[in-house]
């Protein structure tokens, strides 16, 4: 169900809407009607090709070639090294394609030297306290967690709580 607000000609004012969106397997049937509905489904359509190119990379073997920077002190958990560049699998044991989420897990587990992993994530996310930028913009910009990850991408890390 989504709600959108549409200019009601007659009354001079604005009208809320509600439109219900029905997934279908031919996804153009639910779009006919409503220009809200036209970019669901075009989202839709552009996530439903993303998972079929990520299954393929699963089939292929695929890698996604990304930087992974890291400052104000987190270097130290990561070998003293500021900045990596990793080829990542292009999608998770699942079949989806690489996200932040993963991203993460996975610099945990094969990148990450310090046995402090608690000053990184914290319950399997990232620690508050430390900033993501996903090429130059902040993660919350890009659906944090969910973002799915590009070759060629650049995510920086940087801890706010450091001492000086």
């Amino acid at each position: 169900l989504y709600w959108s607000l549409e200019p009601d000609r007659q009354t001079n004012s604005i009208a809320i809407t509600s439109h219900i969106l029905y997934l279908f397997s031919d996804v153009s049937r639910s779009c006919r009607h409503s220009r809200l509905r036209q970019i669901s489904c075009s989202q839709i359509r552009q996530k439903k090709q993303r998972r079929k190119m990520a299954a393929d990379a699963a089939d292929a073997g695929e890698k996604i070639s990304v930087v992974v920077e890291f400052s104000g002190g987190l270097e130290m958990l990561f070998s003293d090294q500021r900045r990596h560049a990793l080829s990542i699998p292009a999608v998770n044991k699942d079949g989806k394609p690489a996200t932040i989420a993963f991203l993460i897990d996975y610099l945990c587990e094969n990148t990450m030297k310090d046995s402090r992993k608690e000053l990184f994530v914290l319950d399997g996310h990232l620690r508050p306290g430390i900033l993501a930028l996903i090429n130059d913009a902040d993660w919350e910009l890009e659906g944090e967690e969910a973002y799915e990850v590009q070759s060629g991408d650049n995510i920086l890390f940087v801890s706010t709580l450091h001492g000086g």
